[in-house]
């Protein structure tokens, strides 16, 4: 997969930007799999966490931490997956609390693909969509 939008992992979680974008790679369609630890101290509490893939939209309110979700992808690996923050993200610069300059919103835990959705499997019908 590829990541646009994600900081990387540091001790067992990763940051993301207010957007970012995962592009599974073509041939291995299955799920992409998502756990959310919690929002950057940074912003404004929200709950809400925005999800987009083609034509298939959710929006999520968060009632806890770590809370997890699996993405269906297309077997073709056409297209993309997009998350999106509902506060936008602010970097520690930003706030006045150190020269980290990487705009941060959700902490993650999980994101990979496999072939059996890991956590509850988000589908169109259950949004009304």
């Amino acid at each position: 997969m590829r990541f646009d939008g994600f900081h990387g992992w540091e001790n067992g979680f990763g940051w993301m930007a207010s957007r970012l974008e995962i592009t599974p790679e073509s041939g291995r369609g299955g799920w992409v799999n998502v756990r959310v630890d919690s929002l950057a101290n940074l912003l404004p509490p929200s709950t809400r966490l925005l999800i987009e893939n083609g034509e298939m939209q959710w929006e999520l309110e968060l009632a806890e931490a770590q809370a997890g979700f699996s993405i269906p992808f297309d077997p073709l690996g056409r297209g993309s997956i997009v998350l999106w923050s509902s506060n936008g993200a602010l970097s520690p610069a930003e706030a006045g609390l150190s020269g980290d300059t990487r705009p941060l919103s959700f902490s993650l835990r999980n994101l990979d693909a496999s072939h059996r959705p890991r956590f509850l499997p988000l589908l169109q019908e259950e949004n009304g969509n």
